[in-house]
């Protein structure tokens, strides 16, 4: 099974690129959790799992979608994580 994780602006994005993903990939063949991220800076960031993923035999790819509340946002979360997805198997992050 193939690990992605996207890190998007907001709640609407994190809605499309779900939508996006089950009419390409087809519902089956992947497990999508949605997760959004407060926090950073001064105070402590934290994750809350909006939609978790339902992962079965048949599931190819596995993706992690995080709402980082902001364009502003993006490009630090994603730096702040990259190293700890990577040495969690995933094998595209963007």
């Amino acid at each position: 099974m193939r690990k992605l994780a996207i890190f998007v602006e907001g709640l609407t994005e994190q809605i499309l690129v779900r939508q996006l993903l089950q009419a390409v990939l087809g519902q089956n063949r992947i497990a999508i959790q949605t997760v959004k991220i407060t926090g950073g800076h001064n105070v402590r960031m934290s994750f809350t799992v909006m939609r978790a993923a339902h992962v079965e035999r048949q599931t190819d790819y596995y993706i992690m979608v995080y709402d980082c509340g902001g364009e502003t946002n993006v490009k630090g979360y994603l730096m702040a994580h990259r190293d700890k997805l990577v040495s969690s198997g995933y094998t595209m992050i963007m």
